[in-house]
């Protein structure tokens, strides 16, 4: 089963994926977020587009009862920087505004979560604070994801980068257990980063957006692709563990979870559903959208040279940082750096 999911995987990894043009997301860009850009591209409209329209923080009042509006007003408007990331990486803010302004309700009727071919996963609409998580695919939180990440694009690449990868560790939401919301939420931001250099060089137009658009969340596959290369024995091992591990959530300050539920290979199989039935189910297809992304990024790679990850990235893929991570997750002070 586990040579049948690579075999698949590397075919896959060759398939073309687009930015379809009736897509909600290409139509918000068109006629809303880039309306103005488009008429007229410029470096300096590129940049208001980016700073001003996309990467806009949600000013209120929030709807009651709305998770996503009130959090953004309350935590995600003004997200610290820890110390000892500003200690490494000089050029990050001492807090990041994310672009929040995505997530509220009227941009939500227009456009309920990033509908693109390059997400892993299935639509996921739920609006719960937890649904994004609990269910995975593509879902709300990558709205706000990709917003940031156009927002912050004047920073360097390798810095925004080991940014998004150590936040998923910090607020370690189902990594540890190949959840497809921190693996979708990393390549949203790093797709909506490219997307912003872009912007600010004035370099798209009408004509090539869906070019770049597909140019940008290639490179951010193969970017993901290499973390999870890193991590590739340990997939390997999941697909045939015999149960579900409850993803560590928090580093344990919040009550674990299990994306995945409680469903396995070795489950299945032992349940008496025919071999021929797990390959074609939509667990083992899910886990093949994951594991396309390694190949993506071998492939990636081949046509544009080796995606440099520096050596913050490798340390957190390492462990080394594990404990600095927890201690954050846990608000605990943190007494020396890496």
């Amino acid at each position: 089963m586990r040579d049948h999911i690579k075999a698949t995987a590397k075919v896959r990894a060759k398939t073309s994926r687009s930015v379809s043009k009736s897509s909600n997301f290409y139509k918000r860009l068109v006629d809303f977020y880039l309306k103005d850009y488009l008429k007229a591209p410029s470096a300096a409209k590129g940049k208001d587009a980016a700073e001003k329209r996309i990467g806009k923080t949600f000013a209120g009042p929030a709807t009651a009862g709305d998770a996503w509006e009130e959090h953004a007003l309350s935590d995600w408007n003004k997200e610290p920087i820890p110390e000892f990331a500003r200690r490494m990486r000089p050029v990050l803010p001492a807090e990041i505004a994310a672009g929040t302004d995505i997530l509220s309700r009227p941009n939500r009727k227009k456009l309920p979560f990033i509908d693109v071919p390059q997400l892993v996963g299935e639509a996921n609409m739920g609006t719960g604070f937890d649904a994004d998580v609990a269910g995975g695919g593509k879902n709300i939180s990558q709205l706000m994801h990709w917003a940031t990440g156009v927002k912050y694009s004047s920073i360097d690449k390798l810095t925004m980068r080991e940014l998004f990868f150590a936040y998923e560790n910090w607020h370690l939401e189902t990594w540890d257990v190949f959840g497809e919301d921190p693996i979708n939420d990393m390549i949203a931001e790093e797709a909506g980063r490219i997307l912003g250099t872009q912007l600010r060089s004035g370099s798209v137009t009408k004509g090539n957006l869906q070019a770049k658009l597909d140019e940008g969340f290639a490179e951010a596959r193969a970017w993901v692709g290499t973390l999870l290369r890193a991590r590739q024995a340990e997939l390997d091992a999941w697909i045939i563990a015999e149960v579900q591990k409850p993803a560590n959530m928090w580093w344990g300050a919040l009550a674990p979870i299990k994306p995945w539920g409680d469903e396995t290979i070795f489950g299945d199989l032992k349940s008496g559903t025919s071999l021929d039935d797990v390959k074609n189910s939509k667990f083992v297809d899910r886990i093949i959208d994951i594991y396309a992304l390694i190949f993506e990024a071998d492939e990636w790679e081949a046509a544009h040279g080796p995606i440099d990850n520096g050596t913050f990235i490798p340390m957190i893929l390492s462990g080394m940082l594990n404990g600095v991570f927890e201690k954050m997750a846990k608000g605990q002070p943190i007494t020396s750096g890496p």
